[in-house]
């Protein structure tokens, strides 16, 4: 007697027994890489929607294998993805928790190399469910929407995670060459659109190379061109992250993988990208890898003297990148004699040299840098070229020629971390023995009695004092060390009192109420801050209140603003690292980003309210009870708000001040006010002596451009997906260039950086209302910070294009609030702009090829229907 069909026995509601036997013949004739016959989509149905949801929870593990094994078709995976978008829309969240235990089950049971014997419609399915992220997307919402999911099931809506999975299945599958090179390829391209590129490549790199790098190689060629691309600048970012951020990087290792596995012409290609902003150690091992393939020669340097001296290049590409392409430069010029003997390259140096000396700030300071590196003769004889940044950057020449094309070995690559660590601990060992001796705790003193002598009297001590009366009869609860708890006296010791693996209140609370006096106490003499000070603001930043500490945000921010205005050149680039490369919460990057803004303003010596109080909060008679003010009181304001309204205020009070003299007629009208022939000693009364703006001379270096620089990075990357974060760094970007005006150096290139990041953000902010706030804020500043002269000279087509956007702002604002009044007032000073030098504008329009475009931006501005007065 033949056996029933295993889909009518599961229509007939089975029993366990029934049910074993047909699963067991299912899945024998169906395996994950089988082609799917017509009934395996009503096997698959009827398995998710009758036989789940009653034998998943009541069955044993036996059961549940082999319910996993009968879904982990590629049939299987399509009906289980359908199945939870139908149970999403019902909220049936019993059921979808049983639909993901299964998917979990599966793919923690069948990698993908199991399904690599499908025919290639099956396999293109596939890669479209795993590594196209169809299964990852519908994972992510449900679980998203689900309350209370399991821990076991939460990583398949976990990119990280699941890219993790994909990564090892990729790896393993090569290795065991259960995957041929274009199988490998189509899952490594679609993967490398989940937009962890990072974690990807820290999977399957270290598992392919101790094995055998023609793996990697293999897989690398592979992939179709624009693939290949996207995987070189992968792995280059991975080598950068992993092996070369630290002090002896294995930059011969990295060039010896990369000469294995990537084409000359693709690393030509990327090292010559416009945006290419690589660090130092990989342009090094970048060049060596060229040199190792073949010697570079003057075609290659003449390529890299042909874009620097590009006048279109040098006007408008990031700062950072013009950095990266001078590190480049000085690099490749090691392996040619100096001076150049080419005709074609001396003439491409002294145009670099020209174009950039006529340019201003960092990108005129990188040309001179150039010009002295290739011409030893050759001398500007400014203070800028003395310095020591000058002198390291030069000897980047030397640093190329001894690189050379020399390759290391690749298993360099696959134990840095042990050698790392070692020379990490001896440094700091060396640098903290004179630290551990001087604040080490004395020996305590032992009392020796002499057991011969049994004739001498022993003193007689008193009983100590009893504990102090407590409200506990729980003796174990009696903190007999409260009265031994002592302020820190040096970094170190508030390093270690944070750090406890055992932290305690009363020890803690210290601490931070005293980090911020510690701190400025060291600023000024000793090397603890220039020690330690990196470690105290990652351990500030990542300190979190266990103790539910009163004042403790407003403590660990005092401490964070000491930090980096005691040494802003070292926390700066720090802060600027931690805050856009993903690894701190939102809510310490916001920290941190207040605490720039608060650091910019007391450097500068400015005024902006920082220190107001909300109004109306010192009457004792409008506040609430303790206990229910703290949960009514608008604590929204926080202190970067208050610097934003000081500045806000004080850049609109006198457009405000002279559109009320407008309004209230000619001056001979005026009555009742008494004639003055004179208001300068009014004026003089009311001014505050000039204080020294120690802002001006490093905002730049060490706040603005690293900052800046970091979010283009970011940008590049994984983007920005919260509003809130890129309105801080607006706001924050937007204090340090106030509070260095008017005297930066580079308050020019500052500008320039700014209003690009603004009109990159322009097309996000439709709607949010936060984010709009912030542009609008930063471009303010643009306008506070320049002369109406140099706003027309310098940026017309800025200024026109800020026009059209914060009109449109201003136009479909409904309510009259602060968004509206900002854009009013930008509006105006463009409007002043526009009236005193329409010609520079027109101008300036011209250049850049709008001739065709003035008659209808209205460069008057006086005929805007915006209902302000015309000034």
């Amino acid at each position: 007697m033949s056996s029933p069909d295993p889909l009518t026995v599961l229509k007939s509601r089975p029993d366990v027994h029934a049910l074993t036997e047909a699963l067991a013949e299912y899945s024998a004739s169906h395996r994950p890489s089988s082609t799917p016959d017509p009934g395996a989509a009503q096997f698959t149905q009827a398995l998710l929607a009758e036989i789940v949801p009653v034998h998943w929870e009541a069955g044993d593990d036996k059961t549940r294998k082999q319910l996993i094994c009968a879904l982990a078709t590629i049939t299987g995976l399509g009906g289980c993805l359908t199945r939870l978008d139908g149970l999403l829309k019902a909220r049936e969240w019993g059921q979808c928790s049983q639909v993901l235990q299964i998917l979990s089950g599966v793919f923690g049971s069948f990698p993908v190399w199991r399904y690599a014997e499908a025919d290639k419609v099956l396999w293109r399915e596939y890669i479209a469910l795993t590594a196209g992220g169809r299964i990852l997307g519908k994972c992510a919402e449900v679980l998203q929407a689900m309350p209370n999911a399991e821990e076991g099931v939460k990583w398949l809506g976990e990119g990280k995670a699941w890219t993790c999975w994909l990564g090892s299945g990729i790896a393993e599958g090569t290795i065991k060459n259960e995957l041929d090179p274009s199988q490998a390829a189509g899952l490594l391209n679609k993967a490398l659109g989940l937009g962890h590129t990072f974690e990807l490549m820290d999977v399957l790199v270290p598992a392919l190379i101790p094995t055998n790098v023609t793996h990697l190689c293999a897989l690398h060629a592979a992939l179709l061109l624009t693939a290949r691309h996207n995987h070189l600048h992968a792995l280059c970012s991975w080598l950068s992250r992993r092996y070369l951020s630290g002090l002896s990087p294995p930059i011969a290792g990295a060039a010896a993988l990369l000469s294995a596995v990537v084409s000359r012409d693709e690393l030509e290609a990327y090292v010559l990208s416009p945006s290419t902003t690589q660090s130092l150690p990989l342009t090094r091992a970048v060049l060596i890898a060229l040199h190792s393939q073949s010697p570079l020669n003057l075609t290659f340097l003449n390529k890299i003297l042909t874009r620097f001296s590009d006048g279109t290049y040098i006007a408008h590409v990031p700062t950072v990148a013009q950095e990266a392409l001078t590190q480049l430069l000085l690099s490749t010029l090691g392996r040619f004699d100096l001076p150049l003997k080419d005709s074609e390259a001396q003439r491409l140096w002294m145009e670099s040299t020209s174009n950039r000396l006529t340019s201003t700030g960092r990108r005129r300071w990188l040309g001179m840098v150039v010009g002295e590196a290739v011409d030893k003769s050759l001398k500007f004889g400014v203070d800028e070229m003395k310095t020591g940044e000058a002198q390291a950057w030069k000897a980047l020449v030397d640093v190329g020629r001894q690189d050379g094309g020399m390759l290391g070995q690749i298993e360099a690559l696959t134990r840095p971390e042990e050698t790392k660590a070692k020379k990490m601990d001896a440094k700091k060992k060396k640098e903290v023995s004179f630290l551990d001796a001087i604040s080490r705790d004395p020996e305590p003193a032992t009392l020796q009695l002499d057991s011969d002598d049994e004739d001498g009297d022993y003193p007689v001590y008193e009983l100590p004092d009893s504990d102090d009366p407590d409200s506990d009869d729980d003796p174990t609860l009696i903190n007999r060390e409260k009265h031994k708890i002592t302020p820190p006296v040096y970094i170190r010791n508030l390093l270690e009192t944070l750090r406890a693996s055992e932290p305690k209140y009363d020890a803690v609370k210290l601490a931070l109420e005293h980090a911020e006096g510690l701190v400025r106490r060291h600023t000024s003499f000793g090397t603890e801050l220039d020690l330690y000070g990196i470690e105290l603001a990652n351990t500030l930043a990542g300190t979190n209140d266990e103790f539910d500490m009163p004042n403790f945000v407003d403590m660990r921010q005092r401490a964070l603003v000491a930090l980096v205005v005691g040494r802003p050149k070292l926390i700066g680039p720090w802060a600027a690292e931690g805050v856009c490369s993903g690894k701190w919460s939102l809510g310490q990057r916001m920290a941190v980003l207040a605490a720039i803004s608060s650091a910019a303003v007391e450097l500068s010596g400015q005024d902006l309210g920082q220190h107001k109080k909300v109004e109306g909060a010192a009457f004792a008679s409008k506040l609430l009870p303790k206990h229910l003010h703290a949960i009514y009181a608008d604590n929204s304001t926080t202190g970067i708000d208050h610097l934003i309204r000081g500045i806000e205020e004080a850049s609109l009070k006198p457009i405000a001040a002279e559109a009320a003299d407008a309004l209230s007629g000619p001056e001979a009208l005026k009555v009742g006010q008494t004639r003055r022939f004179s208001r300068r000693p009014e004026v003089q009364a009311r001014q505050k002596k000039p204080e020294v703006n120690a802002l001006a001379q490093i905002a730049g270096k060490a706040l603005f451009f690293p900052l800046a620089g970091g979010w283009w990075m970011m940008m590049r990357g994984e983007g920005v997906r919260e509003p809130s974060f890129a309105a801080q760094v607006l706001k924050t970007l937007g204090i340090v260039l106030r509070c260095s005006a008017p005297s930066a150096n580079d308050l020019r290139e500052m500008t320039s950086e700014l209003w690009g990041i603004v009109f990159g953000l322009c097309a996000k902010a439709n709607g949010d209302d936060t984010l709009t706030e912030a542009l609008l804020f930063a471009l303010l500043v643009i306008f506070e910070v320049h002369e109406p002269r140099g706003l027309a000279e310098g940026w017309a087509k800025e200024v026109v294009e800020t026009r059209e956007w914060v009109g449109g702002v201003f136009e479909h604002m409904i309510d009259e609030g602060r968004i509206k009044m900002l854009a009013a007032g930008i509006l105006l000073k463009i409007n002043e702009v526009a009236e005193r030098f329409e010609v520079l504008l027109m101008g300036g329009m011209l250049s850049f090829g709008e001739g065709g475009r003035q008659e209808g931006l209205g460069l008057k501005m006086g005929n805007l229907a915006i209902g302000l007065p015309r000034r």
